[in-house]
């Protein structure tokens, strides 16, 4: 349901082909239009950028050492990734 969000600031109606074309490049034409499309987009952000949530899992128990620091969490933990060497983390891209 967010996605409409971006059609409805293009300006894009389901089943009204023509019209949501004309409407659409009329949005991306106007100053205006576009803002209001980059705010929409920007609000999609937290639909769409779950690397927090993909890449940030971490193991509390098991094969761990002993004394190891706390596993870092960004401000938006299911959004923001913190690479951590810590055991139990996924290794760091290279």
């Amino acid at each position: 349901m967010k996605m409409w969000e971006v059609f409805q600031a293009l300006g894009i109606l389901p089943g009204d082909r023509s019209g949501s074309k004309e409407r659409m490049e009329a949005t991306l034409a106007d100053r205006a239009g576009r803002e209001r499309l980059r705010v929409v987009i920007q609000n999609q952000q937290e639909h769409f950028d779950t690397f927090g949530l993909q890449l940030g899992f971490s193991y509390a128990t098991g094969a761990l050492v002993a004394g190891a620091p706390e596993t870092p969490t960004g401000a938006t933990p299911g959004r923001d990734f913190v690479p951590t060497t810590r055991p139990g983390s996924r290794v760091p891209h290279a």
